[in-house]
């Protein structure tokens, strides 16, 4: 079918029901209006609400959202949330997320989903290979986190003055490119494969929960300032940068 565009609001995804856009979708605002599916085979230009209903929509590889992603009548605190959203290939997202519930990511090696705004999520699964992009604060709420799939670990990549607030589980790489603060618990029972930090002329501070990674490396000339102790393989890369243990913490 043509192009949808021009339309206040759109409400689609009722309960059991699949609709299907084949082309792109201008609207102040998709509703997602129950349990079904919405399937975006072109982009999005306007809000995407899930309204608190356990329904998915899924984004086709090589689309893009050009709004805000949100959930009305959810509560991300007190764990009343519902709905998945699944970014299938190369993606970007320019507004915020917030008070939502999962996203899923399914892209392979080589393909990036990217968040040009901040990100407030219940849970996110990385499932395949891909990369995940955050250009500023990112925090996931639940325990459940960041999750790579164990068989397939893909990346996770945080902008210069974008914050971890989550935990992150399972042998995916981090690389924080500039000055962060990582502050929940990373890899803690399930390490990631490898953390990298420390960029020329920068900072990233990991908070007062330990963290674990097979190998953290030193990737220039900054600093990396361990408050809550580390347990895995320090690497300096024979690089001029510095790596601070807070007393009392161990490596």
């Amino acid at each position: 079918s043509g192009s949808v565009a021009g339309l206040n609001t759109l409400n689609a995804g009722a309960n059991g029901k699949t609709a299907t856009f084949s082309s792109s979708v201008d609207t102040a605002s998709l509703n997602l209006s129950g349990t079904g599916t919405i399937n975006l085979n072109g982009s999005l230009t306007g809000n995407l609400d899930m309204n608190n209903k356990a329904g998915t929509v899924n984004l086709a590889a090589g689309r893009s959202i050009s709004g805000n992603i949100l959930s009305t009548g959810s509560n991300i605190n007190t764990g009343v949330i519902a709905g998945t959203l699944n970014f299938l290939g190369d993606s970007s997202v320019s507004g915020s997320v917030s008070n939502f519930n999962e996203i899923q990511t399914h892209g392979a090696n080589g393909t990036t989903v990217t968040f040009s705004g901040p990100v407030e999520t219940s849970r996110i699964n990385i499932l395949n290979s891909g990369t995940v992009r955050f250009e500023q604060t990112v925090g996931v709420t639940s325990l459940f986190g960041i999750n790579f799939n164990s068989s397939q670990p893909g990346s996770v990549v945080l902008a210069d003055g974008a914050n971890l607030l989550a935990y992150v589980f399972g042998p995916g790489s981090l690389t924080l490119e500039g000055n962060s603060l990582v502050n929940r618990a990373t890899g803690s029972g399930d390490p990631l494969a490898q953390v990298n930090a420390g960029a020329n002329g920068k900072t990233v501070t990991f908070g007062y929960e330990a963290f674990e990674a097979t190998t953290l490396n030193l990737t220039g000339t900054g600093t990396i300032n361990l408050n809550g102790g580390f347990t895995g393989n320090l690497d300096m890369n024979n690089k001029g940068g510095t790596v601070n243990l807070r007393d009392t913490r161990d490596l």
